[in-house]
């Protein structure tokens, strides 16, 4: 396992930086945690949206077909 290094594009070459450090993939560690969150955000909405479709449609489906059985049984 090798040590964390300075970011090539860091202008302050002395300095080592929390968002320069690379880690052992040889991403920075600020660009890897971004990546995640928007992985997980991505996942989350993807989720989301086959919820709602998986749910609201069935549920207006069959609450339409229950409203009709429901006003052609009081005529």
């Amino acid at each position: 396992m090798r040590a964390g290094r300075i970011h090539p594009n860091d202008p302050n070459i002395r300095g080592t930086s929390s968002n320069h450090i690379e880690t052992d993939s040889g991403c920075s560690l600020r660009y890897c945690v971004e990546t995640r969150n928007r992985r997980v955000c991505f996942v989350i909405s993807i989720l989301m949206i086959v919820l709602i479709c998986g749910l609201v449609i069935p549920l207006s489906v069959i609450l339409s077909v229950c409203r009709k059985e429901h006003l052609t049984f009081h005529r």
